[in-house]
């Protein structure tokens, strides 16, 4: 304070502190708490001394401060700064065995038996790919359906989610479906999926059919959505076929319906009124609904164009089933036919 009269002198150490607070993890939404902080600190100190002409003034002067400050933060310095801060902050602790362990923010009952589960914590993963869980030797893995480099929705921290199935005789599952938000949990990871829908080296596919039974779902909706951001304007036809057994056990309603330039078939092979079925998820009459088991002779009629990929990913009976149907059914290349 002494020093605004000597802007001179000031503006150096101003600049100086703005590199600096980069270090720190500063947002510009934290200068404008202190401000309103300060302002109701000289209130109550100074009482009627605070005159409006001097409350002004000191707006005046906190503005000049805080402009300098983010200018110099934004510098190449500060923000080497703060991006150095990002990742000790995101990065997980690790427990007494070094292993990263991760926060549980918030837990969701998805449907009976499953928990859609978001954990705080920055990943760079491959869509597909998964982290492995780890409790008393046993390990699981899971795939996040939705990473979030800033999720508004906890404070702008990066999360992962994971829906999580209970297995009667799961004792990693059971464990899982104990915790409650603030858990800690070990995982390590992120892996890379077993299986690509379509590889590096690989020319673009123009049909790519992805195909998820119950929480196997999580990698092939994740994929789906990544084909078609990460393609440029001319993605590949996609088409996700979803399957469960009832409506009760439908997993990420809300984000496959949401899903843009993906052809969504909707498969319950317990269900038999397509109407209820409609009603109960809220699809809309362009919803393609299929009430049975999969066939070569129900997907004919679906997958009018040519086939270039498959990759399944469901309990092992299924993608027996499916690989029969898309091989020897619909006369897909084994090679084209893939399983996570």
């Amino acid at each position: 304070v002494g020093l605004l009269g000597d802007l001179d002198t000031l503006v150096p150490i101003l600049q100086e502190s703005g590199v600096r607070h980069g270090g720190y993890g500063t947002e510009p939404r934290h200068y404008a708490m202190v401000g309103q902080s300060l302002m109701k600190t000289l209130s109550a100190g100074l009482g009627d001394k605070l005159t409006p002409e001097a409350t002004k003034a000191w707006l005046a002067v906190y503005a000049v401060m805080q402009h300098v400050m983010l200018e110099a933060q934004d510098t190449p310095e500060g923000q080497r700064l703060f991006a150095a801060y990002q990742r000790r902050a995101h990065a997980p602790v690790l427990n007494d065995d070094g292993l990263p362990t991760y926060h549980l923010l918030e837990v969701v009952l998805e449907s009976h038996n499953t928990r859609r589960m978001t954990f705080q914590g920055k990943l760079d993963l491959i869509p597909g790919g998964h982290m492995c869980v780890l409790d008393n030797g046993i390990i699981r893995n899971y795939t996040p359906y939705h990473v979030s480099a800033s999720n508004p929705a906890f404070g702008g921290v990066p999360t992962f989610s994971i829906i999580v199935k209970k297995y009667t005789n799961g004792p990693l599952s059971t464990y899982m479906h104990s915790l409650e938000a603030g858990a800690v949990v070990t995982m390590t990871g992120p892996k890379a999926p077993h299986a690509l829908p379509i590889a590096e080296d690989e020319e673009a596919p123009t049909h790519v059919v992805l195909v998820g039974g119950g929480t196997g779902i999580a990698p092939v909706y994740s994929m789906a959505h990544s084909i078609c951001r990460g393609h440029g304007s001319r993605p590949p036809k996609t088409t996700l076929i979803v399957s469960f057994a009832n409506c009760a056990e439908a997993l990420l309603v809300p984000e496959l319906k949401s899903l843009q330039n993906v052809t969504v078939v909707w498969n319950f092979s317990r269900e038999t009124h397509e109407d209820e079925v409609r009603s109960k998820l809220g699809l809309g009459a362009d919803a393609l609904v299929v009430l049975k088991h999969l066939s070569a002779s129900t997907l004919k009629g679906l997958l009018s164009e040519p086939i270039s990929r498959v990759l399944l990913c469901g309990p092992a009976g299924y993608n027996k089933n499916a690989r029969q149907v898309f091989g020897e059914g619909l006369g897909c290349e084994s090679r084209f036919v893939k399983t996570l």
